[in-house]
């Protein structure tokens, strides 16, 4: 169960959520109840230079540890503070203005001024804030269909208007950024198996998203964290991902992870270096606006083990809200 939202401003994005997880395996039980918030301030323009504190804490219960029926209970939390330059601005509104023409009049040419006149009012009817329940509300979508005959989209017939509504109802909030973000900064954080192990890190992050067109989008996101106590003790992460979108109701991406961790052995003259690699296919794809079908296959390589392991998983998402 997962609930998240988010409050963007000109010069300031505040993002929070909550997540609530069950994992039964093997008549063994695990409990996470997560909450995060990140509050990101600019000093001067929408893009420039801005300071980031983003606290995250986790409660864990799980009866793993005892052979009877007691459970164990720990508090983890992560205080991450960093100063950035840049900003990923969501241009998830301009790719569903770009469908909603393709649906509605593939021939008509869009010009920039248009394109973005759809996007705004796009995102004035809570593209992106609200799921369904925008589809309810019988106000928006008269809304919608008025500036789409303002716009001049013909909505003569009944045809017309069924296909603008289809149009807006199957358009759904698959985020898409542009642009580019790099932070650097310190991170105190428990999420050691040693509850009482107080870690200080420094961290460093950039991302880089790109549109390369209306169906295909490009990202690589880079960090690393290395421990100003343990020296020489670090972790860092690399992921790429390209998604392809054929129609709002339908996502496919391919993902390719890497990581990589420096550990110290216990007497702490030497260190243990962890490799691992994956690469993922997966696809999404909206039987209704409520309800969407979601199947991975995923390759995992791991160099300290030489092992090569494949997983696979398949469900159903249902969109209350």
């Amino acid at each position: 169960l997962n609930y998240f939202g988010n409050s963007i401003k000109e010069n300031s994005i505040f993002r929070y959520s909550l997540s609530n997880n069950f994992d039964l395996s093997d008549g063994d039980t695990n409990h996470d109840f997560q909450a995060s918030t990140s509050y990101r301030q600019y000093f001067s323009g929408r893009r420039g230079l801005s300071l980031e504190a983003s606290p995250s804490f986790l409660l864990n219960s799980n009866n793993f540890t005892y052979s009877d029926d007691r459970w164990d209970t720990n508090l983890y939390y992560s205080i991450p503070i960093k100063l950035g330059i840049g900003r990923l601005e969501n241009i998830s509104t301009v790719y569903q203005a770009l469908r909603i023409n393709n649906q509605m009049d593939k021939d008509k040419a869009m010009g920039q001024e248009d394109l973005f006149a759809l996007a705004d009012v796009i995102r004035s009817l809570d593209y992106n804030t609200v799921l369904d329940s925008r589809m309810r509300d019988i106000d928006k979508t008269v809304a919608f269909l008025d500036e789409l005959e303002s716009l001049g989209y013909s909505l003569d017939s009944n045809y017309d208007i069924v296909n603008a509504v289809d149009a807006f109802r199957f358009e759904r909030p698959n985020i898409i950024y542009n642009g580019f973000y790099a932070g650097l900064g310190m991170r105190l954080s428990d999420f050691s198996e040693n509850s009482n192990t107080l870690e200080k890190d420094i961290t460093l992050e950039a991302e880089y998203h790109k549109a390369i067109n209306e169906q295909f989008h490009f990202l690589v996101a880079a960090s690393s964290q290395f421990d100003m106590e343990k020296l020489g003790e670090q972790r860092h992460h690399l992921n790429s991902r390209i998604s392809y979108f054929p129609s709002a109701r339908t996502i496919i991406s391919f993902d390719v992870d890497y990581q990589r961790r420096n550990i110290l052995d216990g007497s702490e003259k030497s260190f243990t270096i962890y490799d691992r690699a994956s690469f993922a296919l997966n696809a999404n794809y909206f039987v209704s606006p409520q309800l969407s079908v979601f199947g991975s296959i995923r390759l995992i390589e791991n160099f300290v083990t030489d092992g090569t392991f494949f997983n696979t998983g398949f469900g159903f998402k249902y969109f209350v809200f």
